[in-house]
């Protein structure tokens, strides 16, 4: 598994943004997503 760093200047905990990147790949990931 590969470590991941982001760089934030949202004031935020990390349960918090561990589920905001999560969902963000999810939509990456999908098949109905495009890129233009």
């Amino acid at each position: 598994m590969a470590t991941r760093y982001y760089i934030s200047s949202l004031t935020s905990n990390a349960k918090q943004l561990s589920k905001a990147v999560r969902s963000h790949w999810l939509v990456e990931n999908s098949p109905c997503y495009f890129h233009a």
